[in-house]
């Protein structure tokens, strides 16, 4: 949907510690 979307969009200019916090937390 628009919130995955946008979670990519955000991992794109998102530090790289917090996409991996985020992604392990959505996606985990």
């Amino acid at each position: 949907g628009t919130s995955e979307r946008g979670g990519l969009s955000i991992r794109a200019w998102l530090p790289v510690p917090v996409t991996r916090a985020q992604g392990t937390t959505k996606e985990g």
